[in-house]
């Protein structure tokens, strides 16, 4: 009996947990404008598990163009063919030649064309745009607008393949990898504004400076 009672609970943690996860994936996707009509599509799309793998590898392709942006700026703001003689970043062409843009990608690596980095970096706040095209750095980390939804399929897909590797792990007795919880609850944001514009500036140097090491 005792055994049949807890088979019970653990459907009904397992039914209130998925329908708590659609819930929110749900709601966040209707948030950001994703037509009710699609949504329905995808997930009947996605339960055919080729699907599932062929829409992870499209995603993984984008995301990967992202890595390469960020490779590009970090060149741009470390490599001395690209910086003016107080070490800031020369303005770059969309064209052809030394400081140009296509020139970066081929010093830095970067596995990406010249058309699909200026789009990115059109869509970025990481760079500004003057009236002769000319592409002027401004960050050293790659900041994309309307990036909501890509950030949170990428979040959330790692920390899935993290909780999958751990069962794995635990079950063989395998070493498990790094996984927090960070709940927030009934926080004033208004009164903590100062204390996350604090946050913000001295973690976006930090994190400049983590950069700065990684690449020199």
């Amino acid at each position: 009996m005792s055994s049949a009672v807890h088979k019970d609970s653990d459907s009904l943690i397992q039914r209130q947990s998925a329908e708590v996860l659609l819930s929110a994936a749900v709601a966040f996707l209707t948030a950001s404008n994703v037509p009710p009509k699609l949504i329905r599509i995808l997930i009947n799309d996605l339960l055919e598990r080729p699907r599932r793998i062929r829409a992870r590898r499209n995603y993984k392709k984008i995301i990967w163009q992202f890595d390469e942006i960020g490779l590009l700026l970090a060149t741009w703001f470390s490599n001395p063919s690209f910086l003016d003689s107080s070490g800031n970043p020369f303005p770059l062409s969309s064209g052809k030649g030394v400081l140009s843009l296509a020139n970066l990608i081929l010093q830095s690596g970067a596995r990406i064309t010249p058309y699909a980095a200026l789009a990115l970096l059109k869509q970025s706040t990481s760079v500004k745009i003057d009236v002769d095209g000319k592409l002027h750095a401004l960050r050293r980390v790659f900041v994309a607008t309307n990036y909501d939804l890509p950030r949170a399929a990428f979040t959330l897909d790692c920390l899935l393949n993290t909780l999958e590797q751990n069962a794995r792990h635990r079950k063989g007795g395998g070493i498990q990898l790094l996984e927090r919880i960070s709940l927030v609850k009934n926080i004033n944001i208004d009164r903590l504004a100062p204390s996350l514009r604090n946050i913000n500036e001295h973690g976006t140097a930090f994190m400049d400076a983590v950069d700065g090491e990684l690449v020199s």
